[in-house]
């Protein structure tokens, strides 16, 4: 059975300076009754990077999604961050009002 519980499925930066870099993260915990296989991350623009996670979640173990955000263009911004996985595909969401 897949039960994998993020702690947000968006993580919401509020309002940043179009020269700024965030560093964020979210987690996941594997509820499912297998080892959770983390193939690939990819998000919806060159914006966003991900830095190293854990790639192999144990049962009962967290994932951290550790990300880093330079926006590219200012106003509101939602990106998509998708985790593929042994388990399947799971998207989590970035969003922030980029300013001057």
């Amino acid at each position: 059975m897949v039960n994998i519980q993020w702690s947000t499925q968006t993580i919401e930066l509020g309002s940043i300076a179009y020269d700024s870099t965030v560093n964020t993260q979210i987690w996941a915990v594997n509820k499912s009754d297998q080892t959770w296989e983390i193939e690939n991350i990819q998000s919806g623009c060159g914006c966003i990077s991900t830095l190293e996670s854990n790639k192999l979640i144990a049962v009962g173990d967290t994932f951290k999604l550790k990300l880093r955000f330079k926006p590219q263009k200012k106003g509101i911004q939602q990106k998509s961050i998708v985790v593929y996985s042994n388990l399947g595909l799971f998207e989590v969401w970035l969003k922030a009002d980029v300013k001057n």
